[in-house]
């Protein structure tokens, strides 16, 4: 994790260092919790619906949560950068005993736009790219992979006061993973597919 919040610290201050030269307004930070979508239950598996082998997906029954922190360029569109913690994407229990937990983290960095939908509530759109990796643990073995995939993001942010504010939103992670199947006969993978991630957050402006 000390990587991922370095890369973003370092990202930001570069790009706060060019923003202050420009008159924009501060930079903030936050903090957001989630959960995650389903996976799709027949990549879980290429033994699952053969020989009545059933298939069980777990992944949204852990948490999801990010760090996120960012410097407005102008007064609708920042530059903003998260650690994300996908914590499980997929978690798969079979009929046979096979088991298989994937787990995912990495940092997006990209661009936030906001619109004012009054003179608190704004709605804001996220586009930019997740750098993840991906650790597969599994009763077949070990898998571990990593890689650079699009990630974009909706939702709305209420600012309480000058300082604080909070969000609610919509976040995809795009192809997170390599392989076809979490466990392909005796072979784990990283399971590729997309990530959707629902979070809620406290936004602290500087």
């Amino acid at each position: 994790m000390n990587k991922y919040i370095a890369i973003i610290g370092i990202t930001l201050c570069s790009i706060s260092s060019f923003a202050h030269a420009g008159g924009s307004t501060g930079p903030y930070v936050g903090l957001a919790y989630g959960v995650n979508s389903d996976v799709d239950t027949d990549k879980l598996s290429n033994q699952c619906g053969t020989g009545g082998v059933t298939c069980d997906d777990l992944g949204n029954t852990d948490d999801a949560w990010q760090f996120y922190g960012g410097y407005p360029v102008t007064d609708k569109i920042a530059v903003e950068g998260s650690y994300t913690n996908l914590v499980y994407v997929a978690k798969l229990r079979d009929s046979t005993g096979a088991q298989a937990e994937q787990k995912t983290e990495g940092v997006t960095l990209g661009l936030t736009g906001r619109q004012p939908l009054s003179s608190k509530l704004d709605v804001y759109g996220k586009i930019g790219a997740y750098l993840w990796n991906s650790e597969t643990e599994s009763t077949a073995g070990a898998a571990d992979d990593s890689g650079t995939s699009p990630a974009v993001g909706v939702g709305l942010e209420y600012s309480v006061n000058d300082r604080w504010g909070v969000r609610g939103g919509w976040d995809r992670y795009f192809d997170i993973g390599k392989d076809d199947y979490l466990i392909n006969g005796v072979t784990p993978g990283t399971l590729k597919d997309d990530i959707d991630t629902f979070t809620v957050g406290v936004n602290y402006n500087f």
